[in-house]
């Protein structure tokens, strides 16, 4: 049995992002013949920042059984639930909240095996 707890730093996430919109009208109205485009976004590119660096909590918790099978092998199995918080975006939620992501979840599962020479 097991528990761990900790934090990671995240690097601030941003990209940029470049669209082009068919103009529906002329096309509908030219059976498909004219396909024109134009930029969505002004001056070319945008560049949208969605999380800043920051620190995020994490947890574990871990079961395992150890069966010695004959012996020179063995054989271990593990389970247990790891945590993080959620992170936190650059743009606040509605009335001024901070918008952070729900908090992540995983349930790993490890099958191993030895073998004593």
């Amino acid at each position: 049995i097991a528990a761990s707890g900790g934090i990671s730093r995240y690097n601030d996430l941003s990209y940029e992002i470049d669209q082009f919109q068919l103009f529906y009208e002329r096309a509908f109205e030219s059976g498909g013949n004219t396909l024109d485009y134009y930029q969505v976004v002004p001056d070319g590119f945008a560049t949208v920042d969605v999380y800043d660096s920051q620190w995020v909590l994490q947890g574990a918790l871990q079961a395992g059984i150890d069966w010695q099978v004959t012996p020179k092998t063995a054989l271990a199995f593990e389970t247990g639930l790891r945590w993080e918080e959620g992170r936190e975006y650059i743009t606040p939620g509605p009335g001024g909240a901070t918008a952070k992501t729900g908090d992540n979840y995983s349930i790993p599962f490890t099958v191993r095996a030895s073998y004593n020479f």
